[in-house]
């Protein structure tokens, strides 16, 4: 009896506490999903396709996936904001030029489509994924990005296959993003995710890669799959890019009613309810995400509040909605002291979808998506 007590308690601490593999499978349970392909777009054909994203931050490591595929010398790019580092806004390329695949640059404004492209979101780092019309490689490029366009860029930072091996840079990331001579980077990718979708690229990103990045920030993404020049296709997460593939020179800030980067995501890990002081009002991701029938919703109340210390109760609510914005449920709406709290929601009498749930005081308001998949 001890013995299998022994083995049950092992086998639930590694179940919680243990890290995502990469394999290029995203069905490990740690991750959460951050958006998915809702547009149906396929502009470069069925054989370039984005399913998700999802991610995991243990506070010390990013582990981010994105399943899909691509064909051919087609890229998937991956834009990355982060809410302490100042990257470019406007015109990609700004000021610099660089010569690293995708990420190339061309005074021809014509010719290249990603130098002079312009996103809806501030862009920090980039990484761009393809085959390279090789049916075992897989590579990828890197770009860093400052207030005045790009920083550093390098073509195959890290050569993985296509079956789920894992492959590491050796430190070549961290060089190109400024960040930490020690830390590695792993990949993998699985090129069938048209016979499973969980399948596509997962990669292993410690934080002290990124130059100017801390666990106590948030991030937010944006996926596009383009040709090997940076030309836009239709196909991109999130959002809807429209009937037809955008090519050269986009700019997504002309395209009105939607916004084209998800949410944003803490890189702070919440593993415990003890209370802990915090400086402003978090809402964390629910987790599990997806979920049936129940999630827990994590979230703190600052003990600075308006510049001054704060130990008196305030007031917030913790509610529901659907996709139309009407009030599903009011999980808490009480006065309560500075600390960390968690909330159990059960969703076992509403349909698979995706939801809202909205942490707010006064005129703080933070908003978070989870999914119910039944």
């Amino acid at each position: 009896m001890k013995k299998l007590t022994l083995f049950f308690a092992l086998f639930l601490f590694t179940t919680l506490y243990s890290q995502p593999i990469i394999d290029g499978a995203l069905n490990d349970s740690q991750y959460s999903l951050i958006a998915k392909n809702t547009s149906g777009r396929a502009g470069f054909g069925t054989l370039n396709e984005l399913g998700a994203i999802y991610y995991y931050s243990d506070g010390d490591t990013l582990y981010l996936g994105i399943t899909g595929q691509i064909d051919g010398d087609n890229n998937i790019v991956v834009f990355l904001n982060f809410s302490g580092y100042a990257g470019r806004n406007g015109v990609l390329m700004g000021e610099h030029s660089s010569s690293a695949g995708v990420f190339s640059t061309n005074t021809q404004k014509s010719v290249y489509g990603l130098d002079q492209a312009k996103l809806d979101m501030e862009a920090d780092y980039a990484l761009a994924f393809h085959e390279f019309n090789m049916t075992k490689q897989f590579y990828c490029d890197a770009c860093a990005y400052d207030t005045s366009g790009i920083k550093n860029s390098a073509s195959a930072v890290v050569v993985s296959r296509q079956d789920g091996e894992t492959a590491s840079d050796g430190g070549t990331l961290s060089g190109v993003f400024g960040g930490s001579q020690n830390a590695t980077f792993e990949l993998a990718y699985k090129n069938d995710f048209a016979t499973d979708s969980l399948h596509g690229i997962e990669m292993k990103l410690p934080l002290s890669v990124f130059d100017g990045v801390d666990n106590t920030q948030t991030f937010q993404l944006f996926v596009v799959i383009t040709t090997k020049s940076g030309g836009f296709s239709n196909v991109c997460i999130p959002g809807d890019l429209g009937p037809q593939n955008l090519w050269n020179d986009p700019d997504l800030t002309e395209i009105t009613g939607q916004d084209f980067f998800t949410q944003p995501n803490p890189l702070t890990e919440v593993q415990n309810d003890v209370p802990k002081p915090s400086i402003s009002f978090t809402l964390y991701q629910n987790y599990p995400n997806p979920f049936n029938p129940a999630t827990i919703i994590k979230y703190s109340i600052p003990a600075l509040f308006g510049g001054k210390q704060n130990n008196s109760p305030l007031r917030v609510t913790l509610k529901i909605y659907d996709v139309l914005g009407r009030e599903i449920r009011t999980l808490v709406n009480r006065a309560q002291k500075p600390g960390k709290y968690s909330v159990q929601f059960n969703a076992s009498y509403l349909p698979s979808g995706v939801y809202f749930y909205r942490l707010t005081n006064g005129k703080i308001s933070i908003t978070k998506k989870m999914t119910i998949l039944k």
